[in-house]
């Protein structure tokens, strides 16, 4: 339940700012997810290392943007957009697995299942080349 609401939230993507070797996006539903919600965990952000070039990601709750630093003789904003949105298809594909999380989950509990979905993403991401 919780994760599959955070998953529709993170849908709209805006292109803020777009240099070789950064992109900044605004996911505005970003700012919507409640206190509560709002892990500062690894897997969070790892997860988007799995896209080629990509070399470090940031976000911030408070703004709803999301950074990435990317190796431009790798990967362009195009690559990097697809890639996520692929990453919010494989989420969605995969929320009847996450449908037990109720919101009076606890932190240690949430972050464990972001790892856990951090891991599937991962793993199908691999199958289609990392993008």
């Amino acid at each position: 339940m919780i994760l599959q609401k955070v998953v529709d939230l993170a849908i709209k993507i805006k292109v803020i700012e777009s240099i070789p070797g950064r992109l900044r996006v605004n996911v505005p539903k970003i700012k919507k997810i409640p206190e509560e919600w709002q892990v500062e965990d690894e897997n969070l952000t790892l997860v988007f290392l799995v896209i080629k070039g990509v070399k470090s990601v940031s976000f911030s709750y408070l703004t709803g943007d999301v950074l990435f630093i990317y190796n431009e003789e790798i990967s362009d904003e195009k690559k990097i957009l697809r890639a996520v949105r692929r990453m919010i298809q494989i989420a969605i594909s995969y929320r009847k697995e996450f449908e037990h999380i109720t919101e009076d989950i606890t932190i240690d509990e949430l972050k464990n299942e972001i790892a856990r979905m951090a891991d599937i993403i991962k793993d199908e991401m691999s199958k289609f080349g990392k993008s």
